[in-house]
């Protein structure tokens, strides 16, 4: 057992990432939870939001942005000192999930401001357990009578959007509150924020690979982990808001997990589930399909693997959507989503071009653009596992970028929670900037867009700019790396210390 003298003299050693964690905490506690409490603003059926409580004024918008760009400082400052640690020890570890922790029990006491999903979740969660009807196929607003599914809002009208896996991840808290809405609110918010630290152990996890890990694999494991247990976007849309997002996250990082223990049919089981909650997972079906096949060692091994994954899919929708199956029907609320144009590319190339584009042919571009980068996601998953985690990273982060015509900032963490898996200097900052960006779209919409007058022209305008804000930091500063790389190589010069690490131990385990 550790000494309290060992103890400090661990913490001493590291009292600037200490003090770093401080300052985080200070500011969830002191602004986030002060301005925004669940206590005061979550005991009641009558919804609030972001610009309510602050009153669209000038100071609750500059408060807010100060807050989150003032976290974003201090966490980038934390995983650069992390990234400098000569001999790490377990300590870092203790101390970045430890404040995690804190952090994600904080921001579970402020209400969700920026979004009433988690009270949808709620209102769904009884049209199943209540009402005992298909909530894919059964509006809320069906059980007028009931007053909780007021708390459905004008997405009461319609059936819900998830899968069915997701359908009953959200019920699982109303089994337990019935009718309590604060304490339904309260054990979704328990519930998304310790998936949410089980997912940084999991980046950890396989970030370090083996189960005698070389110093420097810790070293990028603490990064990343540091990088996804101290995200304020993270911790505000899944601690705070209560997005179900992070159980896609959850299962998708299973699943490479099982991949770094060769169990590719566990980890094509995983993503299928990930895959059911929302349907945003489906591209990487295809990757984690063709490298389980690609690294069987002959064919007789590749025959019995595409048994195994026929038989588990088979399974696996029978037992999942069967339940719920009403026809293709079930699907409509899902689709209706690509008519939705909001903070995507699509929107850009029809708003601020010159080519006079319609949506849906700037859809088309803007898909075509994703499918570029998603053939080379699929070759590189038939590679090795780093490669296959870096076109997963890829394809997510182009199906955000490029691939929907709807990007909302909850839906990052489908693409962060794949690039933090990737330890080179420049998808790092990409990860911060685009965390940033895509936190800073919803004080846009609740502040300027109401200053603005909430007219039409005005938001396709800031429709634009929060796409711009969201992407186009994180492109310039992986495009930019690779463009000064290959005009190093092409001069015939080394590249410069902390470039991209590569590893090439061909039979490396990430």
């Amino acid at each position: 057992m550790i000494s309290f003298i060992q103890l400090f003299s661990a913490l001493r050693s590291r009292l600037f990432l200490v003090l770093l964690g401080i300052s985080c905490e200070l500011i969830y506690l002191l602004y986030f939870v002060r301005t925004f409490s669940v206590v005061t603003y979550g005991q009641s059926l009558n919804l609030i939001d972001l610009g309510a409580i602050t009153h669209n004024s000038h100071t609750g918008f500059i408060l807010f942005v100060m807050a989150f760009c003032i976290l974003f400082a201090l966490v980038t400052l934390a995983w650069w000192e992390v990234r400098q640690e000569e001999a790490p020890d377990r300590t870092p570890f203790v101390l970045i999930f430890c404040f995690g922790a804190i952090f994600a029990f904080t921001m579970s006491f402020c209400y969700p401001v920026t979004a009433i999903d988690v009270f949808i979740y709620i209102a769904q969660s009884h049209v199943l357990v209540t009402h005992h009807a298909n909530p894919l196929i059964t509006p809320a607003a069906t059980f007028a009578n009931d007053p909780l599914m007021t708390l459905a809002g004008q997405w009461g009208k319609s059936g819900a959007p998830y899968g069915p896996l997701g359908i009953l991840v959200d019920a699982v808290p109303t089994l337990f509150a019935g009718r309590n809405v604060f304490l339904n609110l309260l054990l979704l918010k328990g519930m998304f924020s310790m998936m949410m630290l089980v997912c940084a152990w999991l980046v950890y996890s396989i970030l370090a690979g083996g189960d005698k890990p070389q110093p420097l694999h810790i070293k990028r494991a603490l990064a990343g982990m540091l990088l996804f247990a101290w995200n304020p976007l993270v911790l505000f849309e899944y601690s705070a808001n209560s997005h179900n997002d992070v159980v896609i996250v959850l299962f998708v990082l299973l699943a490479l997990f099982a991949l770094t223990k060769e169990h590719p049919i566990v980890a094509f089981a995983l993503i299928l589930a990930s895959a059911s909650i929302k349907y945003a997972t489906l591209p990487l079906i295809p990757l984690f399909f063709l490298y389980g096949i690609m690294h069987q060692s002959n064919h007789r091994k590749r025959l019995i693997y595409l048994l195994w994954i026929a038989g588990v899919s088979v399974v696996f929708v029978g037992t999942v959507y069967g339940p719920f199956w009403a026809g293709p029907h079930m699907f409509d609320s899902t689709l209706s989503h690509d008519d939705w144009y909001l903070s995507s590319l699509s929107v850009v190339l029809s708003d601020i071009t010159s080519l006079g584009l319609s949506g849906e042919r700037a859809k088309l571009v803007s898909r075509i653009i994703f499918g570029i980068f998603y053939l080379y996601a699929l070759f590189l998953s038939t590679k090795r596992l780093p490669d296959i985690i870096r076109g997963a990273a890829l394809a997510m982060f182009g199906f955000l970028a490029f691939g929907t015509v709807k990007f909302e900032p909850w839906y990052a963490i489908w693409g962060l929670g794949l690039m933090v898996l990737v330890p080179s200097i420049e998808v790092s900052l990409a990860y911060i900037f685009f965390s940033l960006g895509a936190t800073l779209i919803a004080p846009t919409f609740a502040f300027i867009w109401i200053w603005g007058g909430r007219t039409g022209s005005m938001f396709d305008g800031l429709n634009s700019l929060t796409y711009l804000m969201a992407f186009v930091p994180a492109q310039l500063v992986i495009f930019g790396w690779k463009l000064r790389q290959l005009l190093v190589k092409i001069q015939g010069k080394p590249p410069p210390m902390g470039s991209i690490a590569k590893n090439k131990a061909s039979s490396h385990k990430t």
